[in-house]
């Protein structure tokens, strides 16, 4: 079995264990797993540290154009259609992403600058 329904589904199944297990963690997550299956909710429940790495529809561009081969669902898209598949599914997702305790824009910054932002919050 495969596709994206039942990666979802195994996702949603990880999550739930890896939220559920005590640990204390990072966890960095993917786009679409906070808009399914309920995951934003686990998450809420699970800690009140949770944020929303924002990046406009060009920034992501750029960065998923390098791993292109390696995501299924953007693989066989002409570059010009990208564009439109990205912000349709941010569209789409933002909503989940805005309900996260923390929101931080990122375009432009480093990692480090980023790392500092998180832990202004967490402080």
């Amino acid at each position: 079995m495969s596709g994206e329904l039942f990666f979802r589904k195994r996702e949603h199944e990880l999550l739930k264990g890896l939220l559920g297990s005590g640990e204390s963690m990072v966890l960095s997550l993917g786009g679409g797993t906070p808009a399914y299956a309920g995951n934003m909710d686990l998450i809420a429940r699970a800690t009140p540290h949770s944020f929303y790495l924002q990046h406009s529809i060009p920034s992501l561009v750029g960065r998923l154009e390098k791993e292109r081969a390696d995501r299924p669902l953007i693989a066989h898209l002409p570059e010009e259609e990208l564009y439109d598949f990205i912000g349709k599914h941010i569209f789409d997702r933002v909503p989940f992403y805005t309900q996260a305790a923390h929101s931080i824009f990122c375009d432009g910054k480093s990692a480090e600058e980023i790392l500092s932002e998180i832990e202004e919050k967490l402080a």
